[in-house]
C-alpha cells in the first residue's frame, strides 16, 4: 500500500468526509480522512478521495496543509514511511518524529541522521515512548 505523507498546519483535527455508498442518488454512508496537527500519513487510496474537495484544494493552495512525500511523484513507490530523513529540512524531520510511535523506524533513522538536531529529536522520542511503555507496563 502507498502512503503520503502530508502536513497539516491546522491548530486541531480536520475531518475529511467522503462517500462510500450511495442509495438513489442519496449518500447513505461516509467515511473521513483524518489529518492530526503536524505530519501524517495517509493512504493513497484515501487521498485520492478527498483530494478534489474545494477546501482541501484551497488548504493546499493556502500552505494549511503540504504534501511532503507522495509516492505517485517519486521513482520508487513509498511502503510506509521514509527508509531515511535526508530529504527532509531539519524542522520536518524533527516534526515528523515527533508523530512517530515506532520505536524500530525511529531507531532506523537514527542509525542514518548526521544532522545533530535532528539526532537530538529522535533520541528524545525514543526516551519519551519508552517512558509511555514503562508506565503502561507499571499500570
Amino acid at each position: 500500500m502507498k502512503f503520503l505523507l502530508i502536513k497539516s498546519n491546522y491548530k486541531s483535527v480536520w475531518a475529511i468526509h467522503y462517500y462510500t455508498e450511495t442509495k438513489a442518488k442519496h449518500a447513505v454512508a461516509t467515511k473521513a480522512v483524518q489529518l492530526l496537527p503536524g505530519i501524517n500519513e495517509v493512504a493513497e487510496s484515501e487521498w485520492n478521495k478527498v483530494k478534489d474537495h474545494k477546501q482541501v484544494k484551497s488548504a493546499l493552495d493556502e500552505g494549511v496543509l503540504v504534501i511532503l512525500q507522495d509516492p505517485t511523484k517519486e521513482d520508487k513507490p513509498l511502503e510506509g514511511l521514509p527508509a531515511s530523513l535526508e530529504k527532509f529540512s531539519v524542522k520536518d524531520a524533527c516534526e515528523l518524529v515527533d508523530g512517530v510511535m515506532e520505536v524500530d523506524m525511529l531507531k532506523k533513522w537514527q542509525k542514518r541522521e548526521t544532522r545533530e538536531s535532528v539526532k537530538a529529536a529522535l533520541k528524545k522520542q525514543i526516551k519519551e515512548i519508552d517512558k509511555i511503555s514503562e508506565s503502561q507496563t507499571e499500570g
